[in-house]
Formats: structure tokens, C-alpha cells, sequence
């Protein structure tokens, strides 16, 4: 059974406060795009495997990296999340 975009959203965020990169990485298609800002119209990343490099290495170097959610969205198959990030040297959303 497909999760709903929701549901796919929460695995996300426990996978990355798990800091489980398989988890977190398997999340995305083959081909995804990440894109950091809202109205940005060039990724990131493209790729699981870039996904999985970049992220995994991350989790690695900075182990108490977590995602606190502060509010969600859901509209359609579209789910905007506003994370707080801490962990690392400066917090961010």
C-alpha cells in the first residue's frame, strides 16, 4: 500500500532525526530534485545517490543534527513543512 504524501513527509523527518540515512535516502525517487528554497529553479541535488552522499556524510559530521517540525501544510499531493534545524553551530529554518 502507497503511503499518502503525509505519511511520506513523517518518514522523512524520523528518518532524519533518526539520522538513518538508508531510511532517509530511500524516501526519494532515483531521479528527485532538491531544491532549498521555495522559487528556486535550479536543484541542489539531483539523484538518490547524491541524496545519500551528501546527506549521509552530514549525519556523520554533525551526529546531533535534529528537525523539530513548527508547522505543515498539506495541500494536494504538495506537503510544506517549516523546520526548525538545530545541532549544528547556528540554528535555522
Amino acid at each position: 500500500m502507497a503511503q499518502s504524501p503525509l505519511e511520506v513527509a513523517q518518514t522523512q523527518l524520523d528518518a532524519y532525526n533518526k539520522q538513518d540515512i538508508d531510511a532517509f535516502a530511500n524516501i526519494f525517487s532515483e531521479n528527485a530534485e532538491v531544491y532549498r528554497n521555495i522559487g528556486d529553479t535550479v536543484p541542489s541535488m539531483v539523484g538518490r545517490e547524491e541524496i545519500r552522499k551528501r546527506y549521509g556524510a552530514m549525519f556523520e559530521s554533525i551526529p546531533e543534527n535534529k528537525s523539530t517540525l513548527m508547522g505543515r501544510m498539506v495541500q494536494g499531493n504538495f506537503v510544506f513543512d517549516h523546520e526548525h534545524i538545530t545541532g549544528r553551530s547556528d540554528p535555522f529554518d
